[in-house]
């Protein structure tokens, strides 16, 4: 861990500090980039202003409250924050949104656009402080063996590193966010998408932290979070509009297809359906297919000896310049060979497979029996002349 970034003239600048400077100012930036074509400057800054101290101050009250112990005793604890510094991102983020949502209420401002737009900057926000925390060794996670565990100052064993997944987890949500909005959603989603996002990592990763608060043996941080969710996720699927019945529809649909497909893939594989060719064509095609089989492998076996990159005297020789450009001709073109070779090789060990099974001279697509002459012409083939035709024009 590291508590302490860095020192300019004597003066320590935390990690936890910096991160979240950075966090603020990029906050900023994110927020006004997506509202300052639609709104007026100054309500920009004051909903954003006004959003961040009910923040703090929101975060605050919910920090003491959940370890009242540490000022039941002492009450100036919890305006001092430098004798106990604390904070709750929960208590923040509600105490933040509800004082935006007035704010826009009192500006006649729609709530669920400012809402979209402060989504994006808080989510990258809260990875660079969920990283400052990480740095400062806050947030600790309980006991693993797994081999990412780290050791933290003041508990025993290796710990889960929580902060660093809570980045890893909001990278994603940010990276997912960014996909959201580029598909122009009705307004609201990305602030409702945000929520399932908190909500899960909420659900999630509660079970993996140090000291938690419990309630009927239910971490109440996991139980807040299964709630936040699910109810994003219902308001989420209403505000695009969908419907209950039709995507049923939809996937009864999809789940009909894909029965279909297994099934026709069963039959192909399991049934007993066995091609009648005369035993003494299958072993004439057997044959031919095995010396095909062994001439294709001498082949790949002398184009690597003439491979000029396996020659060993070439890594000590000093060639000159158009010299090493013959042989990375010459390996590029050796090595292109190969490669046919080996999809031939593939190919002809499939159509020997075949043979001992009993499905020589089936149709791999529509499951009917390919043309004698095909066969003759190409024994390797696995498509019938019309399915080869319908791949052929689907590129």
């Amino acid at each position: 861990m590291h508590p302490i970034l860095f020192s300019i003239f004597g003066l320590n600048i935390s990690s936890l500090g910096a991160f979240c400077v950075v966090a603020l100012i990029l906050g900023l930036f994110l927020f006004f980039k997506e509202t300052h074509n639609e709104f007026n400057e100054d309500d920009i800054f004051d909903a954003f202003f006004l959003s961040i101290f009910s923040g703090l101050f929101g975060s605050r009250v919910f920090y003491v409250l959940m370890n009242w112990e540490k000022f039941a005793k002492e009450a100036w604890r919890i305006i001092f924050i430098n004798a106990t510094p604390g904070f709750n991102l929960y208590g923040g983020l509600i105490f933040g949104f509800l004082a935006l949502y007035f704010f826009c209420r009192h500006k006649k401002i729609s709530f669920p656009r400012f809402a979209d737009a402060v989504s994006e900057g808080l989510v990258l926000a809260i990875l660079l402080g969920k990283i400052g925390i990480f740095l400062d060794g806050g947030a600790v996670g309980c006991i693993t063996n797994l081999p990412w565990g780290l050791p933290t100052i003041g508990y025993e064993g290796n710990r889960h590193p929580v902060p660093l997944y809570w980045a890893i987890y909001f990278l994603f949500s940010l990276i997912v966010l960014l996909k959201i909005k580029r598909q122009n959603p009705p307004i609201g989603s990305l602030f409702l998408a945000f929520l399932s996002f908190l909500g899960m990592g909420m659900t999630t990763l509660a079970f993996l932290k140090e000291e938690m608060i419990y309630w009927q043996r239910v971490p109440v941080e996991g139980l807040f979070g299964a709630c936040l969710f699910s109810g994003s996720i219902i308001l989420l699927y209403k505000r695009l509009g969908r419907q209950v019945k039709n995507d049923i529809r939809i996937v009864i649909s999809k789940i009909k297809g894909q029965i279909s497909k297994l099934g026709k893939i069963k039959n192909f594989l399991f049934e007993d359906v066995k091609i009648k060719f005369p035993p003494t064509i299958l072993r004439n095609i057997e044959q031919f297919l095995k010396r095909e089989e062994a001439k294709t492998k001498e082949e790949l076996s002398r184009l690597s000896k003439e491979d000029p990159f396996n020659d060993t005297e070439r890594l000590i020789d000093n060639a000159a310049t158009d010299t090493e450009a013959k042989e990375q001709a010459g390996h590029q073109r050796i090595e292109a060979i190969k490669n046919e070779l080996g999809k031939t090789l593939v190919r002809i060990r499939k159509a020997l497979t075949k043979i001992k099974i009993g499905k020589y001279g089936m149709c791999e697509n529509c499951g009917k029996m390919i043309d004698t002459e095909r066969l003759a012409a190409i024994p390797t083939a696995v498509l019938c002349v019309d399915c080869q035709k319908k791949k052929e024009k689907s590129g």
